[in-house]
């Protein structure tokens, strides 16, 4: 007869494995896209922080050549059931740490640039004592995109913290119980 931290890790396991795997799809594979071309297309649109579209640019095409990298690297791994020395897997870890401490940088980069300007000006035109002047701004589009992908990303992280939390409890409410019945 299983435990109850067996049972709760074979639910969280039917329930998560699909969840992450479509979350990890769009977030691998269309939300990169979708930042690249946003960044491109609006490139000049934002002269009140002109990093920001830069910023989408970068992070979308790190994020889009991460996920690409890590599928390939998954895919090489079951072919060769990792039978190979372990100077391949070093250099590998070596260049994933070095891509993660970056994309740290990165992203605390874009949190600065992004919530900086909040909230921001996002009209092209102000009317000001009876003419138009040119004010700074950030395009609409660019800025709530940046801001959301932030936004969603520490909500995301914010989940993944719960579950690691949830599994430890589950973890040492199990080996209580297994504890308390070797006694």
């Amino acid at each position: 007869m299983g435990g109850f931290g067996e049972t709760m890790s074979k639910i969280t396991a039917c329930i998560c494995a699909p969840v992450f795997c479509v979350v990890g799809c769009i977030m691998f594979m269309v939300l990169p896209i979708a930042m690249v071309v946003i960044g491109a297309i609006h490139f000049h649109d934002c002269p009140i922080q002109h990093y920001i579209p830069i910023w989408l640019i970068v992070a979308g095409s790190l994020a889009f050549l991460t996920g690409g990298s890590n599928c390939g690297l998954s895919y090489v791994r079951r072919r060769k059931n990792e039978e190979s020395g372990s100077g391949g897997r070093t250099i590998i870890n070596v260049c994933g740490g070095i891509v993660a401490v970056f994309n740290l940088t990165w992203f605390i980069l874009g949190n600065v640039w992004v919530f900086s300007i909040y909230p921001p000006n996002t009209e092209t035109d102000i009317y000001k004592a009876g003419h138009i002047e040119e004010e700074p701004y950030c395009n609409y589009i660019v800025y709530y995109f940046a801001y959301w992908i932030i936004i969603v990303s520490y909500v995301l992280l914010g989940i993944v913290l719960l579950f690691l939390f949830l599994s430890f409890i589950a973890s040492g409410c199990k080996s209580i119980i297994m504890n308390y019945e070797e006694v």
